[in-house]
């Protein structure tokens, strides 16, 4: 199978029902069977959302914990990129797309690494089709 670059809308998707869906499902189900890539950004945002989460009484720290149990249990890889040109792309990413800095990470590394996008994210999912990225389909 061939590798994918997953968001996290799609990884949260794992643990908070709001978020859950045949698609998150469907993305967890094929990491079986293949590798998964995701930016450094993602560990900082991944928790930043069950904190908030917790924080709102939708999930219990027990939920969270689980969380980071199911991802060490699946193959997916977490690529750090720390040079300047990197982060000087990023940025051009994120004005030529009108989104955040951080959401184009993902873009940038399916991009780089030509794999397809798992994204729940409509805007995200809009700026890959333009830049000619494949979604990811179950």
């Amino acid at each position: 199978m061939r590798p994918m670059v997953v968001d996290c809308s799609v990884t949260t998707g794992w643990v908070l029902i709001s978020q859950s869906d045949d698609y998150t499902d469907a993305v967890r189900d094929r990491m079986a069977t293949t590798r998964a890539f995701v930016p450094g950004i993602w560990l900082y945002e991944a928790a930043n959302v069950l904190l908030q989460a917790e924080k709102r009484k939708i999930i219990t720290r027990e939920d969270s914990t689980e969380f980071f149990q199911i991802v060490k249990n699946l193959p997916l890889e977490i690529v750090q990129k720390n040079d300047g040109e990197w982060s000087e792309l990023l940025l051009w990413l994120a004005k030529t797309h009108q989104m955040t800095v951080y959401d184009t990470a993902y873009l940038h590394l399916a991009m780089d690494r030509g794999y397809p996008l798992a994204t729940r994210d409509k805007k995200m999912a809009s700026a890959a089709r333009l830049a000619g990225v494949p979604i990811f389909q179950p």
